[in-house]
């Protein structure tokens, strides 16, 4: 279960952060944007960064278990 959400978290934020780059690449957006663009996508690499450590140390504490 708690894999597969962080495989969605995971995917999810790669995706977005390759989306976001996207629409800065291509100008969809005007550049007075960026900066705010480049806060999000680095917020959002971020938690990814969090949320991977959160789940080795829940799987660390799982396997410890048993």
């Amino acid at each position: 279960m708690i894999n597969s959400i962080y495989r969605i978290i995971n995917y999810g934020t790669i995706i977005l952060v390759a989306g976001l780059a996207l629409v800065m690449l291509f100008k969809l957006v005007p550049e007075t944007w960026f900066v705010t663009l480049l806060y999000i996508a680095i917020g959002l690499l971020v938690i990814r960064i969090i949320s991977r450590l959160y789940i080795t140390n829940y799987n660390k504490k799982l396997n410890k278990g048993e």
